[in-house]
C-alpha cells in the first residue's frame, strides 16, 4: 500500500512479490541479480527448493525489461537461458579511507595474535557453507608458522569451530566476530595475506 514510482528486486528471493506488485500497480521493476541464485551451494543438496526458485526465475525473468547483474559470466547465463540481456554493474567499492595501525606488534598483542606468525585473514558477512572456508581451515593443519584469522559471520562458522576443535588447531585459527568497519580494516592491515574464494557456479573472480 506504499506509494512507489519504481520497484527494485534485490536477488531472486525478492523478485516474485515485487513482480506481482509491479503488475498490480503498473509501475516498473528493476531486477538486481547479485549472484546466480539457482546455482549457489546452499541449494546444491535441496533439489525441491532449487526447482521452486528456478520456476520463479523461468516465469518472470523473460518478462523483465530492466535487469542488472554483477559480471559478464552471470549475464551470459541469463542470456543463454532467457534471451534477456542483463546490464553489468560491477560490485567494486570506492577506495576506503586509510586506517593506520601505528604499532602493529601492540595491536597483535592486544588482540591475542602471535607477533612472530605469518597472518592470513578470511573476512566477510556471509562466510557460508561450501564456499571454501572448510577447505581453508582443514589446510591449516599442514601450514607452519602461520595463523588464520576468520573475521565475520555466516552459517558455516559453527562447523569451522568444530573443525578447529577436531583438528586441534586452536593455536592456528582465530575467530573474530562481526565488527565495525574501522576495526575490521585494522585486522586487514596487519594481515600478510587475504583470501577470498567462492564455489558458486557462474562466479567470476
Amino acid at each position: 500500500f506504499t506509494k512507489a514510482d519504481l520497484l527494485f528486486a534485490n536477488d531472486l528471493d525478492t523478485l516474485l512479490p515485487n513482480y506481482l506488485v509491479s503488475k498490480l500497480k503498473n509501475i516498473p521493476i528493476v531486477f538486481d541479480s547479485h549472484e546466480y541464485y539457482t546455482g549457489v551451494p546452499e541449494l546444491e543438496n535441496r533439489p525441491f527448493i532449487k526447482n521452486i526458485w528456478k520456476s520463479v526465475e523461468r516465469f518472470i525473468v523473460p518478462r523483465l525489461a530492466y535487469t542488472i547483474t554483477v559480471n559478464e559470466s552471470i549475464a551470459n547465463l541469463f542470456y543463454d537461458e532467457y534471451k534477456n540481456k542483463f546490464a553489468i554493474v560491477r560490485n567494486i567499492p570506492l577506495q576506503p579511507p586509510v586506517i593506520k595501525v601505528t604499532d602493529i606488534d601492540l595491536f597483535k598483542k592486544e588482540n591475542n595474535i602471535p607477533a612472530d606468525k605469518f597472518v592470513i585473514i578470511l573476512q566477510g558477512n556471509g562466510i557460508n557453507v561450501h564456499r571454501g572456508a572448510e577447505e581453508l581451515v582443514a589446510a591449516m593443519e599442514q601450514v607452519q608458522n602461520a595463523v588464520l584469522i576468520i573475521a565475520g559471520n555466516g552459517d558455516v562458522i559453527e562447523l569451522l569451530m568444530q573443525m578447529v576443535s577436531g583438528f586441534k588447531l586452536h593455536d592456528k585459527v582465530i575467530f573474530k566476530p562481526r565488527m565495525q568497519y574501522d576495526m575490521l580494516m585494522q585486522y586487514t592491515q596487519i594481515a600478510d595475506l587475504g583470501i577470498f574464494f567462492d564455489h558458486a557456479f557462474g562466479t567470476q573472480m
